[in-house]
């Protein structure tokens, strides 16, 4: 067994805030051809690790912009470790802010929904994009349309897959491939966001909100194991203009 592999994809996949698995980020980028032609955009990129592995893998360049300055700061670092920080640029920006010149082959928001919803973010990355350009939209969806309020409650309205390929078809796209959740990164993803929040807390154990770290622990891995577990997945949708 290669264990240095197993390794080496563990801390990859650390950097990944999605609940997409490495071997599926690389497919998805097969199924986008890219090459090193490609430029892709990455906005809420994290740790920009997304545009790292496509680097590596296929040759590509491209920009990541996120506003968290942590994530960028150790993103570029990384980056900067591989030697791709020629053909990889992360920045410190607010994405709802963000406007670039560059029309890019590939635009990607993964995670979150800042311009009110499916239909808004389609718009926005479409701006982005080059003619023939396509766009990557990672979000949650339901299994079922029956749902708790309490999940609803804590992720707001969700769509299922059936609906968000009618709202991508409304908005003269065509999902062209997706890329799954597994059980285990969602795993991986609940308890990543959970040692963050430790780590707060022994950094800060005379914080005012250090009972409000701990209860909101508690609720985000009850949420998990009573309703988000059952009824809730994961997805990276590529859309395609017709």
């Amino acid at each position: 067994m290669d264990y240095n592999n197993i390794i080496k994809n563990c801390e990859e996949s650390s950097y990944l805030i999605s609940m997409t698995p490495l071997q599926k980020i690389v497919e998805t980028g097969y199924y986008l051809e890219l090459n090193n032609q490609s430029k892709v955009l990455d906005l809420c990129c994290g740790y920009g690790e997304m545009l790292k592995i496509w680097c590596e893998a296929f040759g590509i360049s491209g920009k990541g912009v996120d506003i968290c300055k942590e994530f960028i700061n150790k993103g570029n670092e990384r980056i900067a470790q591989n030697g791709l920080n020629n053909k990889i640029s992360l920045v410190v920006e607010n994405v709802k802010e963000y406007h670039d010149n560059e029309k890019y082959d590939v635009a990607c928001l993964i995670g979150e929904d800042l311009f009110g919803g499916l239909k808004g973010t389609i718009r926005v990355l479409e701006s982005f994009i080059k003619e023939d350009g396509k766009m990557i939209i990672g979000i949650p969806y339901l299994h079922q349309k029956e749902t708790p309020k309490e999940l609803i409650e804590f992720e707001g309205e969700l769509h299922t897959l059936e609906e968000i390929y009618d709202i991508s078809r409304e908005s003269g796209c065509l999902i062209t491939h997706i890329a799954g959740c597994t059980q285990n990164e969602w795993e991986r993803y609940i308890t990543w966001s959970a040692r963050r929040d430790l780590q707060w807390l022994k950094d800060n154990p005379n914080h005012i909100d250090y009972e409000k770290k701990q209860a909101w622990i508690d609720y985000w891995y009850k949420m998990y194991f009573n309703y988000r577990k059952d009824y809730e997945g994961w997805a990276l949708f590529v859309l395609e203009r017709v």
